[in-house]
Formats: C-alpha cells, structure tokens, sequence
C-alpha cells in the first residue's frame, strides 16, 4: 500500500459504429462522449471509487470527476486536465 497506489485497467474491443454515428449527427466529438459514458459508469459503482483517507480508513467518494489527457499541436504536448462530472446530465445524454 505504501509503495504503489492500487489502480485497475482494462482493455477490450468494442464496436463503436452506432455511437460514433449518433455523435458526428449531434456534431459532438467522440473522445468527450467516451470520457463522459465511461464517467457515468464508473460513478454508478460504489466498488470504482474508493480509496483511503490519510489515517488509511476506507471510504468512498460520493462522485469522482474525470481526468484526461489533451495534444495541443502547436507546442505537441499533452495536458491533464479534469471536468466536473454532472450526474444530472448523464441522465440525459446517456439514455
């Protein structure tokens, strides 16, 4: 625990087709989408956002907001940058 954070990564193929058709028609940009539907997820799961305090008590966070990378192409660096997820929306966008 004190050496190396506990972190979980999975890699799978799925077949976006009629997703990305529905967001080039809603003029939306794909990578957002994904953030977003993947945000959605991970927030309705108490088990995707736990972790412990500084005295190493277990809790969970009411909701956890995304982080991502960025390229800018002129200085063609890559930036982390979070957003405030909105439960609020997700009901609406990800239906």
């Amino acid at each position: 625990m004190n050496e190396l954070r506990c972190t979980y990564s999975l890699t799978v193929n799925i077949d976006i087709t009629g997703l990305r058709a529905a967001v080039k028609k809603l003029g939306k940009r794909i990578y957002s989408v994904q953030i977003y539907m993947i945000a959605t997820v991970v927030n309705q799961y108490e088990e995707f956002r736990m972790d412990t305090d500084s005295d190493e008590e277990l809790g969970y966070w009411s909701e956890v907001n995304p982080c991502y990378t960025v390229f800018n192409k002129d200085s063609e660096t890559f930036s982390s940058i979070w957003t405030n997820y909105n439960w609020a929306l997700s009901t609406i966008l990800c239906k």
